[in-house]
């Protein structure tokens, strides 16, 4: 589901913050959607999102699924690079890994290097709780909760909890009832289902899955800033 500041961007730039540059970056959109109902299904093929602002590519969010036991791990890799006359002016990276055991999230961890600033939030399900470690300090919260990395569960569109991957602090959602939309992915057309999403501290955002629950695309718009995912060809 958050900062972006430099003072070499251009004014637009300069005025976004993660949650603006971010946004279901940080929230975390990646591949093949299942909500918790189906988490005894196959495991997800890995998939690759383009990362586009303004019309130009700045970077990918990869999301790679394996069986572990009785756990699905879900790994997460996020790179951003805005760019101005060849010269890199920002950087921003982000590397997860959760555990999900009967489609609940059991145990993650985020590492966000934000140009240059290091931060870890951890979680670890505990007596039916999740425990939550990071900048915003420690506390529990029911488990069902996801972080903003868990755009690839569907499930997330029945407005759960959410953790913010970067500061650790509880971010609340508010969902649309879904749509029917044909849209084009990868040169075709596709039958979805269209969700518009609003979370606290001014993100709002469109978040598209396809009839077997895998996300196919999203855009969302923070502040006069607009960020668009789309499957890598």
């Amino acid at each position: 589901m958050q900062r972006l500041n430099h003072r070499n961007f251009p004014d637009s730039l300069a005025r976004m913050t993660r949650r603006q540059a971010t946004v279901l970056v940080g929230c975390g959109i990646a591949a093949a959607a299942i909500r918790p109902a189906r988490a005894t299904a196959a495991v997800p093929a890995d998939m690759l999102f383009d990362v586009s602002r303004k019309g130009d590519r700045i970077g990918t969010h990869a999301i790679r699924f394996t069986q572990d036991g009785d756990a699905l791990r879900v790994e997460s890799q996020l790179d951003l690079t805005v760019k101005m006359a060849f010269i890199t002016v920002y950087r921003y990276e982000q590397t997860g890994q959760d555990d999900w055991q009967d489609g609940a999230l059991v145990r993650t961890s985020i590492r966000t290097i934000d140009d240059g600033k290091d931060t870890l939030v951890v979680a670890e399900a505990k007596e039916g709780k999740l425990v939550v470690e990071g900048p915003a300090g420690t506390y529990e919260t029911s488990l069902g909760s996801m972080t903003d990395l868990s755009f690839w569960n569907e499930g997330i569109t029945d407005g759960p909890p959410v953790i913010d991957s970067q500061t650790g602090e509880l971010i609340k959602i508010s969902v649309q009832p879904d749509a029917t939309e044909t849209i084009t992915v990868r040169g075709q057309p596709v039958s979805t289902r269209r969700f518009t999403m609003a979370a606290t501290k001014g993100r709002s955002g469109t978040v598209w899955y396809d009839d077997a629950g895998g996300l196919v695309k999203a855009i969302v718009l923070t502040r006069g800033e607009t960020l668009a995912y789309a499957l890598a060809a």
